[in-house]
């Protein structure tokens, strides 16, 4: 940008000034000969309005000189300073949207100058929450356990039940003893005896044994949404070797309506896999009484044929393929087992979950050393707690913490619905990733399509740079001045010239992002401008450290680092 003053107006160099300096002495000169010699007074007056005229002009380029001058310093400080292009920011404490954080209510996020900050779900325009930190970074004592100890979600106006995907048992150990306290039923699915922990235990097949009893027609709908939660059909997946996971998909509905129609007190899974491994006489005689069934509005009829069908020696090979992803999908449930035996009776309805006023805490445990292959299990229950919603017939606020969401591989039907549709009856899901690659690995489209019904993402701890791009995008773009020196080869000294232009950067670069401490996280809220804030662990908040409960697996003694103190009463 070119700052030079204007050369037709440039103020006055030392010669004019010394021209000035003559115009002036003529001038006096004139008017004394003007006095001494007065016959000439014509003469004389011409001579001084001659001599005035130059001065008054030579003034008037000095005033305009001066203002050129004023006017350059101007623009000279302006192209330094002053942006022309849009512009944005970080949020700050004085914004609004801080005072809308500051509720209490919900997920909590962090703090930002001594001041702690939840995000309301189901507040206005809220929405799922998306939580990326990476392993051992402290997911769980920040962010989970900060909303599971928070009272107000408890007694609060936004009353809710709750569901926890708890991978180590921490999350029980900390949080359930005071929503016990507060008025809340705690279950905890605890298949695996973990010590310490209460004993409740889930039929995963009660739903279609419910709807045979009441005739109400959905038993094969509930048959179905279990064989797709053991057979997943992954996006990435479709299409290879497709029919024979459809088939063992239908062979395990048929078994399931099977046991259902006629042996209610045996329909679950553990039966279900000693009949996947049950030889073909006895698969001959289940399929005989299914075929002359009228249950089911000859729904079972059906089955029964087709079941003849495959038996048949020519689609014997067939058969086998089929039996062999059924027993692949069906091998953890084990009736030798403790968690086999938790599977096969229910010490609790999923009515219960949506209970008007009795809100529960359900806890599923899943241990990390089983989460690979048990993970299934929490995954069938998670999809039957949200089919079961998208059957309300009203709204029924739920939460849905998924612990190492990575680890659980959901039905993708199901999650879809849960992700679009279930949020106007109330539910919300907060997911946690360790990173991006967890959430890609769900499919290109299925990953864009949660990622765009995220009202809040929380990131911190980034090692990944797809992530550290997707947020830096997410920050926004903003003007801002580029400056460079240069030696102006026009000036005879080859003075230094100054140079500014404008470029749009990210408010928050890449670097940036990644060069962060695990203390400093990253937060976008859907119609916000991105928030830069601190992590706080629950036990620096004394309230939340107060009611907590030891943790028998990291601090059985109940202390904490000495080196992190209270800062918050609450």
């Amino acid at each position: 940008m070119n700052t030079q003053t204007n050369p037709n107006a440039a103020p006055l160099f030392r010669v004019e000034r010394a021209l000035l300096f003559g115009k002036l002495i003529m001038l006096g000169v004139t008017v004394w000969a003007w006095t001494i010699i007065g016959g000439y007074w014509m003469l004389w007056a011409g001579i001084t309005a001659m001599v005035g005229w130059s001065i008054a002009v030579t003034l008037n380029r000095y005033r305009l000189g001066k203002l050129y001058e004023q006017i350059n310093e101007q623009l000279r400080f302006e192209a330094e300073t002053h942006i022309s292009g849009k512009t944005t920011r970080l949020v700050q404490s004085g914004d609004a949207i801080i005072q809308t954080l500051s509720g209490r209510i919900g997920h909590f996020i962090g703090a930002l100058d001594h001041r702690l900050l939840f995000y309301n779900p189901w507040g206005t325009k809220g929405s799922h929450v998306g939580v990326f930190g990476r392993a051992r970074s402290g997911k769980s004592s920040t962010s989970c356990l900060g909303t599971l100890l928070n009272i107000f979600n408890v007694i609060g106006q936004v009353k809710h039940s709750v569901w926890i995907n708890d991978c180590k048992a921490e999350l029980y150990f900390v949080s359930s003893a005071i929503r016990r306290w507060l008025g809340q039923r705690v279950i905890a699915l605890n298949g695996f005896g973990v010590k310490g922990v209460q004993v409740d235990t889930f039929n995963p097949f009660d739903p279609v044994v419910d709807a045979v009893v009441l005739g109400n027609g959905e038993a094969h709908e509930w048959a179905d949404i279990n064989a797709q939660g053991m057979i997943l059909e992954e996006e990435s997946q479709r299409g290879n070797d497709f029919i024979f996971r459809e088939n063992a998909r239908r062979l395990l509905i048929t078994f399931i309506l099977y046991l259902a129609c006629y042996k209610p007190f045996e329909c679950n899974p553990c039966r279900l896999r000693q009949l996947v491994m049950a030889s073909d006489d006895e698969l001959v005689a289940i399929a005989n009484i299914m075929s002359n069934s009228e249950k089911e509005g000859g729904l079972i009829k059906t089955y029964g044929n087709m079941l003849l069908h495959d038996l048949k020696p020519v689609n014997q090979k067939l058969f086998y393929s089929f039996k062999v992803e059924c027993a692949i999908a069906v091998k953890i449930y084990d009736d030798n087992t403790a968690f086999g035996r938790s599977t096969m009776k229910s010490t609790f309805k999923l009515e219960d979950l949506f209970h008007p006023t009795k809100k529960v805490a359900l806890y599923q445990i899943t241990p990390q050393a089983y989460l690979g292959t048990h993970g299934a299990y929490a995954a069938l229950v998670s999809t039957l707690i949200i089919e079961k919603m998208a059957r309300l017939d009203r709204r029924c606020n739920l939460m849905m913490i998924f612990d190492e969401a990575g680890q659980i591989k959901l039905n993708q039907t199901t999650f879809k619905k849960a992700i679009t549709l279930l949020p106007s009856l109330g539910l919300r899901c907060i997911l946690y990733y360790q990173s991006f690659s967890q959430l890609k690995m769900l499919g290109e489209n299925m990953s864009k399509l949660v990622l765009d019904n995220l009202g809040c993402l929380q990131m911190w701890g980034c090692d990944d740079p797809d992530m550290a791009k997707e947020f830096s995008r997410r920050s926004g773009q903003t003007t801002v001045k580029k400056r460079s020196y240069r030696k102006d080869p026009e000036k005879i000294d080859l003075s230094w010239s100054l140079s500014c232009d404008e470029k749009e950067e990210a408010v928050i670069s890449e670097t940036e992002i990644m060069q962060a401490s695990d203390e400093t996280q990253f937060v976008k809220i859907t119609g916000q401008r991105m928030l830069k804030c601190r992590r706080v662990v629950f036990w620096k908040v004394r309230l939340w450290r107060r009611v907590a409960q030891p943790n028998p697996l990291e601090n059985p003694d109940g202390s904490y680092p000495e080196t992190d103190t209270v800062e918050w009463e609450y």
